[in-house]
């Protein structure tokens, strides 16, 4: 079992290795791509993830720990509804 502190760490150099990989095979990284990591850390320690960007699941992932469920809101249910079915 992890100390607390080390999914953080882990997250942290997840992200850094995952950044310089996607620079290096697709030749840049989009301009919101570090505040969409940050958003994604700063989840590290919940239980969920939720977004309306999907593209943030490519690397929500890869940066959080098993334990957090990653889930996208559709846009369509409303949000309350949406939000009691994740539990």
């Amino acid at each position: 079992m992890l100390y607390p502190a080390a999914h953080a760490a882990r997250g942290l150099v997840r992200a850094d290795l995952y950044s310089n990989w996607r620079a290096a095979n697709r030749g840049s990284n989009p301009a919101d791509l570090v505040d969409d990591m940050l958003h994604v850390l700063q989840a590290i320690y919940s239980d969920f993830y939720v977004t309306g960007e999907g593209k943030q699941t490519e690397y929500a992932s890869l940066l959080l720990s098993p334990r957090t469920k990653v889930a996208v809101y559709d846009l369509k249910t409303p949000r309350d509804q949406w939000l009691l079915s994740l539990v």
